[in-house]
């Protein structure tokens, strides 16, 4: 056999083969496909084990300190626990303004602060009450502390802001009543929403529990400038009853008048919070954050008149409760990290005036 004829035997075989592999290329797609599709179906009928942690503690970034805040308070609220006679419930203003272990005793009472944040309205302080109270029993008394400031808050503005959501989405998955955050314009951003297909959910849960240190571990890890990491500032939140210390110095500003505004939403939560109370019993007495000297303008007292006006027809409606100090409370600016929360040394001051009136109120 020549050469020639050899070369043209072997390029007619390749081109055979060649052709072969082009046909059967369309079939092992087509059955890879099928197998992907097959996987996906499959996947999609099982429900990935939702962590509620991702809704305040993104996996893809350092948590801010509200979110710290925020998912503590669940956690704590969430755990079973010994019952308490007394909880502090409302804002930043009462998270960083009671102690709850000096108000324990000088009442000679347990106490607990489980204040937050206002962003979250009454609605989302009652969420986490109601949660405390199913996992420790209900207290026999309530403080309720707000900043005056915070009250303005319409339901519009806190669908917007994404926490109330996050609370009662959180809460459900921990009660079991609920298995994701889907739907809804309020639910906060968490990464699995997102995550196109079934078995990348079930990736991403598995690789977070196969690792040794995940990435959120170590964002929890991260200092937030003045204030710590999310795990040092959980530990301190624990191990102080529920109470943490503003870090941030004393702002000292000219004359502010400060709008002060009593939404009606925020009437309409606070009256659905009192009527629960009186349900179960639980003596209420509602405290207003002191404000600093700075702010105790003409325009401010005024506002102040009104405000505290419709708080007291609020009030009115129930019994067993009262509003701890008929006049608002003004300190010196010193006492102030801003306008709305004390320095650890007001906090102290503040604490101590409560006590004095649960006081008088028990005699």
């Amino acid at each position: 056999m020549s050469l020639s004829t050899s070369n043209s035997s072997d390029n007619e075989e390749g081109g055979e083969q060649a052709r072969g592999a082009a046909r059967r290329f369309p079939a092992a797609l087509a059955i890879a496909l099928i197998g992907v599709a097959a996987i996906e179906i499959v996947a999609s009928k099982y429900e990935a084990p939702f962590d509620r942690r991702e809704i305040f503690l993104p996996s893809n970034r350092v948590p801010n300190v509200v979110e710290t805040i925020v998912e503590t308070k669940l956690e704590l609220a969430n755990e079973k626990g010994p019952k308490r006679d007394l909880v502090v419930l409302g804002d930043s203003s009462g998270l960083m303004g009671v102690v709850p272990e000096l108000l324990g005793q000088q009442l000679r009472l347990s106490a607990y602060n489980l204040c937050t944040i206002s962003l979250m309205g009454v609605e989302g302080h009652q969420m986490i009450f109601e949660r405390f109270i199913e996992t420790h029993g209900a207290p026999q008394y309530l403080v309720y502390h707000f900043a005056p400031r915070d009250t303005h808050f319409s339901d519009s503005e806190l669908h917007k802001l994404e926490y109330r959501k996050g609370v009662r989405d959180w809460i459900g998955v921990a009660k079991g009543e609920l298995s994701s955050t889907e739907g809804g314009d309020e639910t906060r951003g968490n990464e699995l929403s997102s995550v196109p297909l079934p078995t990348l959910k079930f990736r991403r849960f598995s690789q977070a529990f196969l690792q040794v240190i995940s990435p959120e571990a170590k964002h929890r890890e991260v200092s937030r400038g003045k204030w710590a990491s999310h795990n040092q500032m959980r530990d301190a939140m624990v191990f102080q009853s529920g109470f943490l210390e503003e870090v941030n110095l004393s702002e000292r500003v000219d004359p502010m008048d400060l709008k002060l505004i009593l939404s009606s939403h925020h009437a309409s939560m606070l009256r659905d919070l009192l009527r629960f109370c009186e349900q179960k019993s639980i003596s209420v007495l509602i405290v207003a954050n002191p404000l600093p000297e700075y702010t105790k303008t003409s325009a401010t007292v005024a506002n102040l008149e009104k405000q505290r006006k419709l708080l007291r027809e609020v009030v009115a409606e129930r019994s067993g409760v009262q509003i701890a100090f008929n006049e608002q409370r003004f300190y010196s600016d010193e006492k102030f990290a801003t306008v709305n929360h004390l320095t650890p040394g007001a906090a102290i001051t503040n604490t101590k005036e409560i006590a004095e009136r649960l006081l008088e109120i028990r005699k």
